[in-house]
Parts: C-alpha cells; structure tokens; sequence
C-alpha cells in the first residue's frame, strides 16, 4: 500500500439537480463544489479518475453525483500525505466552503457531517485561490494534479 493520501474533487454543478440513493434524496442548485476523499490505494489517481467518467458502477455517493448528465468533474487533487480526515477538519473551517447533503459521502466518518462542500462564491479564480491556501496550510508531502 502507498504513502496514505486523500483527495478534493471540484465539481461543477451548471444547473440545480437531485440525486437519489435508495430513500435518501439530495437537492443542489448550481456551483462549485469541493468532495473530499480518501484514496488509500497504491495508485491513488486511479480512483480519482474514475470519477471524471460519466459511464462507470456506482460505488459511492459521489458516484451517484458525477454521473449526472450536466455535472462535471474539472479537477482532482490528491494530497499525499494528509489524511481525509485532516482534509475534512481544515475545509470545514474554512469560511467559504459551506457543508452541504448531511451523511452524503461520510457514512464510513461518523464525525463528519459530509464530505461535500458548496463554494460561497460563483469564480472559479477564487476557488483555485481558495484551494491554493487549504492546500499550503496543511502542507502536504506531494500534491499531484488531476485535469
């Protein structure tokens, strides 16, 4: 197994969608979204870039959320290094990250309320501004880049 690792999905959400799993409903309307992840893989890119397809198995909650026709998955990064758990904790305090679906993606991280998060702002400048100062601030061993 590799250098234990997590992971930020952005995704970018044109248009309000619901996304059902078994009895549970979520509702999002459009914007930036961040999922954080963990990837405990010995390749962690593999995981994150079965996310950017639109046609796979749905695994996880995220699954069900990428999937969608008009929601698009623009840019992975794993940090190498820092825990999802770590990553969960810092984002959550950060101000212009809103936690959004209680449980959706943090049902196996019962001390977290979700691990997605809605973008307070509509550029996407100041997201990867934004990402630019969460991922200095928890100074990663390695941050790799998935387009």
């Amino acid at each position: 197994m590799g250098l234990e690792c997590s992971y930020l999905l952005v995704v970018c959400i044109p248009t309000s969608v619901e996304v059902s799993l078994g009895r549970k409903r979520w509702y999002f309307n459009s914007g930036y979204y961040v999922y954080v992840g963990s990837a405990r893989v010995f390749r962690p890119y593999t995981r994150i870039l079965r996310h950017f397809l639109k046609e796979k198995r749905r695994w996880w909650h995220i699954d069900y959320l990428t999937s969608e026709e008009y929601v698009k998955v623009v840019l992975g990064l794993i940090l190498y290094g820092v825990s999802e758990s770590s990553l969960y904790s810092y984002l959550a305090r950060v101000r212009s990250f809103e936690p959004v679906a209680p449980s959706f993606g943090a049902s196996d991280s019962p001390d977290h309320v979700t691990h997605l998060f809605r973008f307070s702002q509509s550029s996407p400048d100041s997201l990867y501004e934004e990402l630019g100062r969460v991922i200095s601030g928890l100074a990663p061993r390695m941050v790799e880049l998935v387009l």
